[in-house]
């Protein structure tokens, strides 16, 4: 007989649901083919983290697991990345859809910007799909802008961090 195991499997509060599904739905699936016993645990303002305890085989609670961590990473997500006006033509340039449509398909994501004015300080990017692959996204969309620039314009440029929404 195999031997019973616990594990914790950290979910931030907001994929919780997601985990969950209508009604159960999801989780009981995963309950179901991982041969497990899957609880929920709510973080509070304590400490506690949430995310899902699970009682198993050694084998079940790791396909649990990374069931539960696919889940979460695959979430869609939106991120709003700034880009500070004098630099937004440099991602634009003359190709300028070309250069998203490529970076678009490259990493499965939608990449779009507003129109602006050129009175903005910042020029706000949306990129939608799945965090890694935004993220990963992001990361050519700087690589782009700085293959483009110049020196002075690299030391100018200071990197924010995204806003997710």
């Amino acid at each position: 007989m195999s031997r019973s195991e616990k594990i914790f499997v950290p979910v931030p509060q907001e994929y919780m649901g997601i985990v969950i599904g209508t009604g159960g739905r999801n989780i009981n699936e995963l309950k179901q083919e991982t041969d497990t016993r899957i609880t929920s645990c709510k973080g509070d303002n304590s400490g506690k983290e949430s995310g899902f305890t699970v009682t198993g085989t050694i084998i079940g609670c790791e396909n649990a697991r990374l069931a539960i961590r696919h889940r979460i990473d695959n979430v869609s997500v939106t991120i709003h990345e700034p880009v500070p006006q004098k630099f937004v033509r440099l991602l634009i340039r003359k190709q300028g859809s070309d250069n998203f449509r490529v970076i678009e398909k490259e990493c499965s994501v939608k990449i779009s910007w507003p129109k602006f004015s050129g009175r903005e300080k910042d020029v706000f990017f949306t990129m939608k799909g799945s965090r890694s692959n935004c993220e990963r996204a992001k990361e050519m969309l700087k690589a782009n802008m700085v293959s483009t620039c110049t020196v002075n314009d690299i030391r100018v440029y200071t990197y924010q961090s995204c806003k997710t929404a």
